[in-house]
């Protein structure tokens, strides 16, 4: 009789191993796991340009929505993009008025779609009044598309 119950308790246990591999399979299929079906973007650090959208595509291309937060219209000498896998570089000068929108697009090395990136952004600007240069800089979070 204890060899039948040793059988019938590594049975019971043995489905269960079977079930949790089961389910945790599916799940993975479902991209549970993977950081960036929970991450949304985000942009964090900027104090002179708000991020309104942006998306990083796999085919290289950065496209960041800036607003200016200025009370006063400044030259946008360059913009940098730096990733894990590389910088980019936008040196195409635009001004950009208070409360204005602009898209600065930024070539960049390719990057998997879905793969969850951190971008360290940084602005070059100069006060056509004053004509001295300042920067700004920040992180750009989310998924590459």
């Amino acid at each position: 009789m204890k060899g039948q119950a040793a059988i019938e308790y590594l049975m019971t246990w043995g489905w269960m191993i079977v079930v949790i591999a089961v389910v945790s399979a599916a799940l993975y299929s479902l991209g549970v796991f993977n950081p960036s079906t929970w991450v949304q973007k985000s942009s964090r650090g900027f104090s002179s340009f708000s991020v309104e959208d942006w998306s990083l595509k796999s085919s290289g291309s950065l496209f960041v929505v800036l607003r200016s937060s200025l009370d006063f219209a400044v030259n946008v000498t360059n913009v940098t993009a730096s990733l894990p896998s590389g910088e980019g570089f936008n040196s195409t000068p635009f001004e950009i008025y208070p409360g204005e929108t602009y898209t600065a697009v930024v070539p960049v090395p390719r990057t998997p779609a879905g793969s969850f990136v951190e971008v360290d952004l940084r602005i070059f600007f100069t006060n056509p009044k004053s004509g001295i240069g300042h920067a700004d800089a920040g992180t750009l979070y989310g998924p590459a598309e």
